[in-house]
């Protein structure tokens, strides 16, 4: 991943010079977000970018005094690092304030049920940086924390004394560290569905790999024409219409079946994979889950088992790679009580009007209901299948 060293010392000057001339923190923080694509122009750098900028004044909700819960706002959230910008931290009481602010951030993630250990706090005006961990006192419950039980502890501080290459390259070293942190980014619905979902650029910049294979595969092999044509006459008989192949919506499909694969395979591992080639190959094939987790019919010969097949699952390894690269971003140490699937297929329903059955969102509760009478109907020592 290459940084702009030359765009890292610029924006070294520009912050010290406007924070040297009294500019409000508004300012300050506007001018370091204009500078930070410039300084780190690779694509894999564009999802933290993303998500620093989605997670401008995010909100919260902290424990005060008393039990009582009050909604704050955080400058920048990207994933578990909250980041607080003050106008000049040189200045003892704004950053006393800061201080403050970060204890109340922390606190508010650590009760929406990120783990403590995953909690990272920022304070800075721009030019100074300091970088905070978390400790909780031992006898706290984490969902019930409030910002008096909140303990930072500081790991690393930028501080430059200069605007030179040196100094600019310690810099971006902070910067990936703290900000861009890798398996950090809270596995929950919503971010997946915003991060991967249908409408975001992670679809779109696949979109037209996939279309082209599902077209091309119709048309030279008459198993895949089979298998998408009587796709398409069971939507259009639900859906009461007709038409022949509409291969936007296979397409819709075909991305969320590779998805729900490789989030499945994460979320199994408990981490995010860096596959190669032949491990790409058996996620999407389900070698992976039969011979590692047991489970046989995780991926299944149904409209589009022909991926699966030797002939065309290496064609869709370049798109399976990508998408395994923006699941890096998430942490999956730990995931919210939640369906994650949920929106991804309420996003589907949408798209194309139908309400087949596992095409909208499922109720948690329903979900839960129904998995547990299954599990109670199993004889005694018996696993499911």
């Amino acid at each position: 991943m290459s940084v702009d060293l030359y765009q890292a010392r610029e924006a070294i000057r520009r912050c010290r010079g406007l924070r040297d001339r009294g500019a409000v923190e508004a300012v300050l923080r506007g001018e370091f977000q204009s500078w930070l694509r410039r300084i780190f122009p690779s694509q894999e750098d564009e999802h933290w970018l993303n998500h620093y900028g989605e997670g401008a004044e995010a909100r919260a909700q902290v424990g005060i005094a008393g039990g009582v819960a009050a909604n704050r706002f955080i400058d920048n959230l990207i994933g578990s690092t909250t980041i607080e910008y003050e106008a000049d931290l040189r200045i003892a009481a704004k950053r006393d304030e800061g201080f403050g602010q970060v204890r109340e951030h922390t606190a508010g993630l650590i009760r929406r049920g990120v783990p403590v250990s995953q909690v990272r706090g920022i304070l800075s005006d721009t030019v100074d940086w300091y970088a905070y961990d978390v400790e909780l006192d031992p006898d706290v419950e984490p969902g019930e924390c409030t910002v008096d039980d909140i303990n930072l502890i500081e790991v690393e501080r930028f501080e430059p004394a200069a605007d030179d290459e040196l100094t600019a390259q310690r810099l971006t070293l902070f910067l990936r560290r703290h900000l861009a942190r890798e398996r950090s980014r809270p596995l929950v619905a919503d971010n997946l569905a915003f991060d991967l979902g249908l409408e975001s650029t992670a679809y779109k910049r696949n979109v037209d790999t996939l279309t082209t294979l599902v077209e091309t595969g119709r048309e030279i092999d008459s198993s895949i024409a089979l298998a998408t044509n009587l796709w398409s006459r069971f939507v259009d008989h639900l859906e009461g219409v007709g038409g022949g192949f509409r291969s936007g919506p296979y397409v819709d499909e075909v991305y969320l079946n590779l998805l729900s694969r490789l989030l499945s395979a994460n979320a199994l591992a408990g981490t995010a994979i860096v596959s190669d080639d032949d491990e790409l190959r058996e996620i999407l094939n389900g070698g992976f889950f039969r011979d590692a987790y047991q489970l046989d019919n995780l991926v299944e010969k149904d409209y589009f088992g022909w991926i699966t097949e030797t002939a065309h699952v290496s064609k869709f390894l370049q798109v399976a790679r990508e998408i395994q690269r923006d699941l890096y971003a998430y942490d999956f140490s730990w995931r919210a009580d939640e369906d994650l699937f949920g929106r991804l297929m309420a996003q589907l329903a949408r798209r194309s009007q139908r309400k087949l059955l596992g095409q909208e969102w499922t109720p948690a509760w329903l979900a839960r209901h129904l998995a547990e009478r299954c599990l109670d109907g199993l004889p005694e020592g018996k696993l499911p299948r």
